[in-house]
This record gives structure tokens, sequence and C-alpha cells, in this order.
């Protein structure tokens, strides 16, 4: 039958619907509906969209569940890294598995195993968020069964828009991430106070409060070599290892640590529009370590500085270039954009 919430609107029983099109739904009694859930986000082009409609029928006639990646993929990949600016993505089936996602990798980040969440909230079927606030306790919401879990080892929980409750929650340094929607909407709708998401955003007081914390931060090794009409790109790569020391030494009373990665040449789509093919292939022949860089490489850099193995690392930049800016090198800025 319908879920419980379903059953839980006003009128008794839920909403059967006969179609959807568009903004609007229609029930099997005929009745329009005005639909401002859109699938909680996942309709937010329009129901049965005429691109998406066609989209998803070529590719039912191509077939699915393969369990296999598909080309379309790599676009996909690569419109997101455009629209968005984050060159990572994994696609779930769910908000649930999203979430699941984002606390598995939180933890690991950070060592600690608690959530934090607020009271009356809800983030699909994670067990971390089946919490609210009972009698001035952690307790489970909606009679939950606590399903083999001990919730007050892997949550804490707060009201919405205390920013003290918030503070003392952080402080005990046992949270690895925050869950929370930018306005509750579990039970109608609870504006955020003014400033609220921005103060949970805020990284250095909370880690200044907590005595505790990484700030990780891109440069460039042009911030050390410099090429023909790119001065100001190098001014500006300069300007920010110079933060990164600055901070570095700043924050160190505080326990926070500031570092960051300086990547050479690194292969990825779009590469090409920095020089002709044959000088981005004729680089990596000039790189020590035979080959560009990829994303893993970066990827791998920050994650030690991110780890307590770096706790005693600040205000230093790593080079990842596979050699390319050794003085040994010989590195020549007339091979790098394919000029002589």
């Amino acid at each position: 039958g319908p879920s419980h919430w379903m059953r839980r609107w006003a009128g008794g029983f839920p909403i059967y619907v006969d179609h959807a099109r568009g903004a609007e739904l229609t029930d099997i009694d005929g009745n329009t509906y005005t639909d401002f859930c859109l699938g909680d986000t996942g309709g937010m082009c329009g129901h049965a969209h005429k691109a998406i409609t066609e989209a998803a029928l070529t590719q039912l006639g191509r077939g699915t569940t393969t369990m296999l990646p598909i080309e379309d993929a790599n676009w996909v990949g690569q419109e997101l890294e455009r629209r968005f600016g984050l060159p990572f993505w994994t696609l779930t089936t769910s908000a649930t598995d999203a979430n699941r996602g984002a606390i598995r990798l939180s933890r690991m980040v950070t060592g600690r195993n608690k959530v934090l969440v607020f009271s009356g909230c809800y983030h699909g079927g994670v067990e971390e968020a089946h919490v609210e606030i009972r009698d001035g306790t952690i307790g489970l919401r909606n009679g939950i069964h606590p399903n083999g879990v001990d919730h007050s080892r892997v949550s804490k929980v707060v009201e919405f828009n205390d920013r003290d409750a918030v503070r003392a929650a952080l402080a005990d340094k046992d949270v690895a991430c925050v869950l929370m929607e930018p306005m509750m909407t579990n039970f109608g709708m609870i504006p955020v106070a003014a400033g609220f998401n921005e103060f949970v955003r805020e990284e250095i007081p909370t880690m200044r409060a907590n005595r505790q914390g990484r700030i990780l931060v891109t440069s460039s090794v042009s911030a050390r070599v410099a090429f023909g009409g790119g001065a100001h790109y190098s001014a500006a790569k300069a300007g920010v290892n110079a933060f990164i020391r600055g901070a570095g030494f700043e924050l160190a009373r505080d326990n926070i640590t500031v570092n960051g990665v300086e990547p050479g040449f690194i292969a990825k789509p779009g590469r090409g529009r920095m020089g002709s093919e044959h000088a981005i292939a004729a680089l990596g022949r000039h790189i020590p370590m035979g080959r560009m860089g990829d994303a893993d490489d970066i990827a791998h850099a920050m994650l030690f500085l991110a780890s307590d193995e770096a706790r005693y690392i600040t205000g230093q930049t790593i080079v990842v270039d596979g050699g390319a800016t050794l003085p040994e090198t010989g590195y020549a800025v007339e091979d790098r954009w394919g000029r002589k």
C-alpha cells in the first residue's frame, strides 16, 4: 500500500495519480493539482518532459540494467563538472543512497562516527537520521524500530536554527558531518533563521572552537614556473602560495593546518585548448615520470594532507608534476606550449 506519509495527508487518504505533465498532476477522479514537490526535485524539469521522455525511450530500446558503463556517462560527468565545478561524481538511485555514501566518506576522512541532524528532519532511510529530541535527550521518531542500532553512538540531534546547540554538538569533536536541508520541510515548512545556513558552513570559526581542522588549497606549478603571456596567472598562483604560508602561520596556534597541492600538467577532458594536440603529447615525453598526471594523483596528495599523518605539516605545498619542474629536468617553457 501507499507509504505512511502519503496516508497522513489532509483528507484521510492519498492522492492516486492518473498522469502528470509539466508542473501539474491529475488524479484518478480528474482533479488537477499544481505539483510543488516534483518528485523531491527528481522531476525538477517537469513531468513527462518531451526531451527526457524521448531519451529514456531510446535507452530502453538499447537495453538497461547491464551493470556496466556506457559512453554517455563520460558526457554526463563532463557536463556536471562544467555546470557545477566539481570534478568527481557518482550517481545513486535514491537520496538515501546518496546520504549513505556521504556519511561513509565523511567518516573515512575524519575518523569520527557521529552524524549531526536536526530534530524532525527527514533524510531517507539512513539510520543516523531516525532520531529526534525527546524530553531533552535523543530518541527515535515516529516509533521507528531501532533496528539493532545504538543511535546514541552514531547520531547527535539538535533543534533547527539553534546556533548554541550546534556549537555545543560540534565542540566534542566526534561529529563526522552535518546532514541538513536549507529549509526544514518534513513537517510543514520551517524557514531558516537569517544567517543560520551560513553559520553552519563557517569552517574556520568552528575549527578554532574545536582547536582542530585541515584547510586544503589547490595552487599550481605556475606559481614557480613562468611562461610567456602568463605573468598574471603565475602572479595569482604565487599569491595563493603566499596565502597558504600566511594562513598556516596564523592558524597553527589553533591546531589548524593549511596546506596546498601544486598540480603540474594533468590529463583531463578539454586539456587540448591549452595547446595543440602535438604539443600536449610531446609534453608527456618531457616529464621524468613519462606521463602527464591524472586526477587520482591530485586526490591522493589531498587525502594525505587531510589525514592525521600530516598533522604536523602546515604552510606547505606539495608539487605533483612527475618531476617536471625539477632543476635537473631542464624544464623548457617553449616545449610546454609547443612554441620555439
